[in-house]
């Protein structure tokens, strides 16, 4: 609900936003029919994707995650992420 809240108070700040939830942080196993064999974890954390217009502001310095590559994570078409 905090991430809800914050995003709802952006007023223009950003480009764009994408709520990805409780990104996966270490994949599933599944066996040759597709049946899973040990169940995937996922973040405690909510995540959002934020394309921002300048520097992102106060309220949301020191809240970046990397999602190290996994399948689920996201980007902006064309657009390289950046660590600051």
């Amino acid at each position: 609900q905090d991430a809800k809240d914050k995003i709802a108070t952006l007023d223009g700040e950003a480009f764009g936003v994408v709520e990805l939830g409780f990104v996966m942080t270490k994949e599933g196993k599944y066996d040759d029919e597709g049946n899973e064999t040990k169940a995937p974890t996922f973040s405690n954390k909510y995540s959002v994707d934020i394309l921002w217009k300048d520097l992102e502001p106060d309220g949301w310095k020191g809240k970046k995650i990397k999602l190290n590559g996994l399948a689920n994570s996201h980007n902006f078409y064309g657009i390289e992420y950046q660590d600051d």
